[in-house]
């Protein structure tokens, strides 16, 4: 399959962490009790998952390779609690 790499500057801050929560989410399939009925993990959102994108021939998402670097030294799960 296709693979795509993103590099994103400053993934320890709100939206690098957000990315990899996201991505990981997926993967694992979460569910969860939301307040009004069961939810699960899906792509809503990531417009590069919407039919027209993937009509283009992009990557899947899922199969990305994600990477990057803060200035922060705070890990990635760190501050991903710190951005709820």
């Amino acid at each position: 399959p296709r693979r795509a790499g993103l590099l994103v500057v400053g993934l320890g801050g709100n939206n690098g962490a957000t990315v990899l929560a996201g991505k990981a989410a997926n993967a694992l399939r979460v569910e969860w009790e939301g307040a009004k009925r069961a939810c699960r993990a899906d792509w809503t959102g990531c417009v590069t998952q919407t039919a027209d994108m993937r009509e283009r021939g992009l990557a899947d998402f899922g199969d990305a390779a994600v990477g990057g670097w803060d200035v922060r030294p705070t890990p990635c799960g760190d501050a991903l609690l710190a951005a709820r």
